[in-house]
């Protein structure tokens, strides 16, 4: 049963902080039961009942499907480089090859325009609850900051725990009051309006509201690869030609690499309110020139200093001026325009790399051989096994997700249960 009611929990919390489509919201368990005691006096459980063997399992199935994706990704720019070198030994109609890349290049640059513009319209979606929670965090950071300030046993010993979360710029993980993080707590009313809009424009799947960026992507992928079918029937290349497959095959690979480089970036943008937090908390040092710098003591530097009869109270009232100054000078606000900019950033990122990779692609495709088609080896071979391991890839994610398409289906329809079976 309290197997049952953490599992609970635990998932009603990942809800609150994933997007609603997040894999892991569909593990029917996330809660194990091996840091059970009983576990190391091996006398009173085995191993299979504190359930290691499953959570080995769950992990391992993880493992494997990270390097799935991974292994995909690295066959499928092979595969494309295997479809460009044997491209080059056709010597078919070689002259009009670069009028018909030329064609793409402007079609490229009209939708790479379409895209920034959907991006541009995703990202807007955050801008009312950022400044929502700025409102909020606003008329709240006091009643916060003295909730994080008050301990019910008074303030013995606590003044050491204070000077210690000052030192570190207010984040600190002590072994009795556990992990404290005032920049953090000071934003929550930010971070609390945005979470839902901030999930859902980085979560995967069809888009309804065009609020998520990956299906922006993914329409952008395939308006291409239609463009390129539609060039190259009209322009005689073969259906199955290799120069249109390399084409199709690189813009795959090419948006496929963009998934990592965005959740890298998800990360430092969501983080971004704290971190601008804590650098207007903490000193701030300005260059001028080579010789000229200007220091001013921040509150936590400030706090941290202080010692003596009622230090830890004299330590609270200077957190507690320092804070409304920065609040009064615009922190909550220059944190939303840190967010802002990074989200700006990043659609800049997104269109630089597409537009770099693509044209290197189209520049490649255009290229008549110069006579390659004399030299290069026969690479047929390589191609078609290139391309059975391609295509089992292939068949091996649809698989999966009709397994969990089947299991999740499976868990709804089962009934719930009422509690451990029992002993």
């Amino acid at each position: 049963m309290i197997k049952l009611q953490k599992n609970k929990v635990l998932k009603e919390k990942l809800k609150r902080k994933l997007p609603a489509d997040s894999r892991v919201l569909e593990d029917s368990e996330l809660v194990y039961t091996v840091s059970a005691q009983e576990y190391w006096q091996q006398a009173l459980l085995t191993e299979e009942e504190t359930e290691i063997p499953k959570l080995r399992e769950y992990i391992r199935r993880r493992l494997l499907d990270k390097k799935r994706r991974m292994v995909t990704k690295y066959v499928t720019e092979a595969f494309g480089l295997l479809l460009l070198t044997d491209s080059f030994s056709c010597t078919d109609n070689l002259p009009s090859e670069y009028l018909h890349v030329s064609g793409l290049r402007r079609s490229v640059e009209e939708k790479i325009q379409l895209l920034e513009k959907a991006i541009d319209q995703c990202f807007a979606h955050i801008v009312q609850p950022l400044q929502e929670g700025v409102r909020n965090a606003r008329s709240s950071y006091q009643r916060i900051l003295g909730a994080c300030l008050v301990r019910s046993r008074g303030n013995q010993g606590f003044h050491q725990t204070l000077k210690a979360v000052c030192l570190k710029n207010g984040i600190y993980a002590s072994r009795t009051l556990g992990r404290i993080d005032l920049n953090e707590a000071i934003t929550q009313p930010i971070y609390e309006q945005i979470d839902p809009v901030f999930g859902g424009i980085f979560r995967s799947g069809k888009p309804t509201d065009g609020s998520a960026l990956m299906p922006h992507i993914d329409a952008f992928k395939h308006s291409l690869q239609e463009k390129m079918m539609e060039i190259g029937i009209r322009n005689g290349w073969k259906y199955d030609g290799y120069k249109k497959s390399f084409l199709i095959q690189e813009i795959s690979a090419i948006l496929g690499g963009l998934e990592g480089h965005i959740l890298r970036k998800k990360r430092r943008i969501y983080e971004s309110l704290s971190t601008s937090v804590q650098n207007d908390l903490k000193p701030c040092y300005e260059e001028n020139g080579a010789t000229c710098m200007n220091i001013y003591k921040c509150m936590y530097v400030e706090a941290a200093q202080i010692t003596g009869k009622k230090a830890c109270e004299r330590m609270k009232d200077v957190l507690r001026r320092g804070l409304d100054q920065q609040v009064a000078e615009g922190m909550f606000e220059r944190a939303q325009e840190r967010m802002q900019h990074q989200f700006h950033q990043l659609k800049n990122g997104i269109t630089e790399k597409v537009k770099g990779s693509v044209t290197a692609m189209l520049t490649l495709a255009s290229s008549q051989g110069d006579g390659l088609h004399k030299e290069l080896a026969d690479v047929k071979s390589e191609y078609k096994e290139m391309e059975k391991l391609h295509r089992s890839l292939r068949e091996a994610a649809e698989n999966a997700l009709l397994r969990r398409a089947m299991q999740d289906f499976l868990l709804r329809m089962s009934p719930s249960k009422s509690g451990p079976p029992k002993t």
